[in-house]
C-alpha cells in the first residue's frame, strides 16, 4: 500500500508506515471478519479499516468521528491476522488509531461518563460485585432508563458460582506458578481458579496469587483509557517480578485467555520506556494459557470417572484470544481429548461470538447477532457441555443456550478425580 505521511519522529508513526506497506489490500482478511459478514460495509471490515487508519495518519483529521465509529465496531479478534497472506501486523495499527481519535474531536459527555464508569467498575471486583447486586435490584425498571444503558441489564449473568474452596499445595512441588485472578472472573466464576489450582496440586504444581494483582489492564486499554491501562500493567509487572526474584515463579498461568493476550502484548505498551518494556518482555515470556500449560504435563486421569466423560460429547469453542493472531497455542481441545472427552467437530466458521470484553456493552447489536450465529453454530453439534477458555465467553455463550458451558479446566479437573463442573453437577 502506497502512503504519504509527514516526516516525523514518532516511533509509533513510523511503525504504522511499515506496517501499512505491507497491505497488499487483497481483502482476504474481510472473507475472516465478523462485522465485515453481518454489514458488508467495506468499513466494517480490516481493509477498510486500514485505510481509515491511514488516511488519518496522513493529515485528514476531519474525518475522525467516522474513523472511531468503525475502529470501534472492531471486536479485534484478530482473525483477520491469521487470514492474511502479508503478515500485516493489524493488532497493533489499530491501537494506535484508536489512540488517535480518542481525544480528536471528543466523544459526547454521555459517552465518555459511560466509558469512564465501565472502567471504573469492571476493573474493581468489590465495586463491580456491589454493582452486580444493585443492578439485580433495579433490573425491573431498566425501560425508565436510557437506551444506553440497557445492554448493562442485559448482560447481568443469570447465575453466579459458589465460592470455592482452594485445596492445599503440594508438599514438594515441582513447579511454582502464579495465577491471575481476575477482575470479573473472581466474582462471577471463582470455581474456575480453584478448579485450576487443585488441577495443578494434582500434577505436584504450588499455585499462588500475588494479593497486588486483580486486573489486567485489558478493559481500560480497549476503551480508551491507555495511560491508565498502562499504569496498572505497571504495577502488575512489578509485582510479579518481585515474586519472580523472590521465593521465584516458573510462569504466569491465564485461566481467563483475553487476559493472557493482553499480558503477552504488555511490551508493546510501553515502546517509549526501554526500563519497563524489557521488564514486560520478561513477564509476557513467562505467560501461558492454563491449557497450554496442562498440555505440558504428564496427564492425570482417573480411571473410575473415564467411561462417563467419554460418552458426553463436548463442544469446544475457541476463543479468539486463544485461536487468532498467534497469541497462545489453543491447546484446549488436545487437552480434553487428552482427558478422555468426546470432542465435537469444531464450528464451521469460528468466527467470534461478539462478548469481546466490554464490546457487548458499546456495541449490543453486533454482540447479539454473533452471539445468536455462535450458539446456532454450537447447538447444531448436539452436544453436553460446551467448554472454552475465557469468561467472557462462558457469560455470553451461557445467557443464550441451556446446554451446560463450562471452562476447559473444570473439565480437566473432574477428569483427573475432581468433582463434575457445577453447573453440569
Amino acid at each position: 500500500m502506497r502512503t504519504d505521511f509527514p516526516v516525523s519522529q514518532d516511533p509509533r508513526m513510523n511503525q504504522s508506515e511499515e506496517i501499512l506497506r505491507t497491505c497488499v489490500h487483497c481483502g482476504m482478511c474481510n472473507a475472516a471478519c465478523p462485522t465485515y459478514s453481518l454489514t458488508g460495509s467495506e468499513l466494517d471490515g480490516p481493509r477498510g479499516r486500514i485505510y481509515l487508519i491511514k488516511n488519518l495518519l496522513e493529515g485528514d483529521t476531519e474525518s475522525s468521528p467516522i474513523v472511531r465509529k468503525h475502529l470501534d465496531n472492531c471486536l479485534t479478534c484478530l482473525a483477520c491476522v491469521d487470514a492474511c497472506p502479508s503478515g500485516v501486523d493489524y493488532a497493533h495499527l489499530l491501537d494506535y488509531g484508536r489512540e488517535i481519535v480518542e481525544t480528536a474531536p471528543p466523544r459526547s459527555l454521555i459517552m465518555r461518563l459511560f466509558r469512564y464508569v465501565l472502567a471504573i467498575v469492571l476493573t474493581r471486583p468489590k465495586l463491580f460485585a456491589l454493582s452486580l447486586t444493585a443492578a439485580r435490584w433495579i433490573a425491573p425498571l431498566k425501560v425508565l432508563m436510557p437506551s444506553i444503558l440497557h445492554p448493562l441489564f442485559d448482560a447481568i449473568p443469570g447465575r453466579v458460582s459458589k465460592p470455592a474452596t482452594t485445596p492445599m499445595a503440594p508438599q514438594h512441588p515441582r513447579a511454582r506458578i502464579a495465577l491471575l485472578d481476575g477482575c470479573v472472573q473472581q466474582i462471577v466464576a471463582p470455581n474456575i481458579n480453584a478448579a485450576t489450582a487443585s488441577l495443578l496440586a494434582r500434577h505436584g504444581v504450588e499455585s499462588i496469587a500475588c494479593p497486588e494483582v486483580s486486573c489486567c489492564g485489558a478493559l481500560q486499554w480497549h476503551l480508551g483509557f491507555h495511560r491508565e491501562a498502562r499504569a496498572r500493567a505497571r504495577d502488575n509487572i512489578r509485582a510479579w517480578l518481585r515474586e519472580v526474584d523472590g521465593k521465584g515463579l516458573d510462569s504466569l498461568v491465564m485461566t481467563a485467555s483475553g487476559c493472557g493476550a493482553v499480558i503477552r502484548d504488555y511490551p508493546a505498551w510501553f515502546h517509549d520506556d526501554p526500563e519497563t518494556k524489557k521488564a514486560a518482555e520478561r513477564i509476557a515470556s513467562m505467560t501461558k494459557d492454563i491449557a497450554e500449560y496442562v498440555a505440558g504435563l504428564e496427564p492425570r486421569i482417573d480411571d473410575s470417572n473415564t467411561s462417563h466423560i467419554g460418552s458426553l460429547p463436548v463442544a469446544y469453542h475457541g476463543a479468539c484470544s486463544l485461536a487468532n493472531g498467534g497469541r497462545f497455542q489453543d491447546k484446549g481441545r488436545e487437552t480434553l481429548e487428552c482427558a478422555g472427552f468426546s470432542l465435537c467437530p469444531p464450528p464451521v466458521s469460528g468466527m467470534c461470538c461478539g462478548s469481546a470484553g466490554a464490546y457487548h456493552l458499546l456495541r449490543p447489536g453486533f454482540s447479539k447477532q454473533l452471539g445468536a450465529r455462535k450458539i446456532a453454530e454450537l447447538e447444531a453439534l448436539k452436544p453436553k457441555i460446551i467448554a472454552t477458555g475465557n469468561i467472557g465467553c462462558m457469560i455470553q455463550i451461557r445467557s443464550r443456550t441451556d446446554i451446560p458451558v463450562v471452562h476447559t479446566v473444570e473439565l480437566l479437573e473432574w477428569a483427573a478425580g475432581g468433582d463434575a463442573p457445577e453447573s453440569f453437577a
